[in-house]
């Protein structure tokens, strides 16, 4: 869950950023978001023993990495809002999954 919301602050630090036209504090936080979901999220996937799911995880993550990249190289606010939203749904489930 730590990673989730980690990667949720700095998408929405990132937009802050992006809004205050602070093009260091936007790369700062997008490099640490993207850093988060490649190393911490997608590195750590199994798909072998997490099947169809985890190969589900790992596509919706490459997709979410690919957007962040735009949206730092186009300061496009509407691109981190989908990933937020996407990453939000998946925190969402995971939380609801545990005890």
């Amino acid at each position: 869950m730590l990673l989730f919301e980690g990667l949720l602050e700095r998408i929405t630090l990132g937009r802050l950023a992006i809004e205050q036209r602070d093009v260091n504090n936007k790369i700062r936080h997008l490099d640490r978001a993207l850093q988060i979901l490649g190393e911490g999220l997608r590195t750590h996937l199994d798909t072998k023993a997490g099947g169809e799911l985890a190969l589900q995880l790992d596509g919706l993550y490459a997709y979410c990495s690919v957007r962040l990249l735009h949206a730092n190289a186009h300061s496009d606010t509407a691109a981190l809002d989908e990933v937020h939203g996407l990453i939000k749904q998946v925190a969402d489930a995971w939380r609801e999954t545990r005890p």
